[in-house]
């Protein structure tokens, strides 16, 4: 069962309410430029913002909330647990409960997930969801990012979507290249 009433996870919900109404989801819609890589104008890039913000206002009464922010970390982080538990289910194949070195993908995964032995449902999702939260913190560090306070307007979400822009395009010529962005570990 997933717990939303820590510190930590009060965090972890701020800083993802960063990453929903920031710029790595952004990051996806780049146009290509010329030079072959990708570029966003800063009209597109606050329009993607103001589709997030719409996206997190559950109730549409122009107001995120921390609770709106929470619910979507909620769906996100049981989306992601049911996907571990159905690659789970593929690599164990003997249908034991355990993936061990002998099960094909076992590799991989203990590597990937820095764990070692036989491995249950639960020692794998807890070590997703660690990653998961680590990496959406690194993230917001690596962008520079403040948490923002919550409860959060329309307006405000794009006047620091336009912040965001604005610190990143290091030329001044409006739009967003591949090259000004942070690099995202895959």
């Amino acid at each position: 069962m997933i717990k939303f009433l820590t510190f930590q996870n009060t965090l972890l919900a701020s800083t993802f309410g960063v990453l929903l109404l920031g710029f790595v989801a952004a990051s996806h819609a780049f146009a290509d430029d010329h030079n072959g890589g990708k570029q966003m104008s800063r009209e597109a890039f606050l329009e993607k913002a103001g589709t997030r913000f719409d996206r997190l206002d559950a109730d549409s009464d122009g107001l995120v909330t921390q609770a709106e922010v929470d619910t979507k970390i909620a769906e996100r982080l049981a989306k992601m647990q049911e996907r571990v538990a159905q690659m789970f289910s593929r690599i164990d194949s003997d249908g034991d409960g355990l993936i061990q070195s002998d099960n094909r993908g076992y590799g991989r995964l203990s590597d990937r997930l820095d764990l070692d032995g036989p491995l249950t449902l639960e020692q794998v999702q807890a070590a997703m969801t660690a990653k998961f939260e680590q990496r959406q913190a690194d993230r917001t560090l690596e962008m520079g990012e403040t948490i923002p306070a919550f409860p959060q307007t329309r307006d405000e979400a794009l006047r620091l979507a336009a912040e965001r822009f604005d610190a990143r395009d290091a030329n001044g010529d409006g739009v967003l290249s591949s090259d000004e962005l942070p690099k995202r570990d895959k």
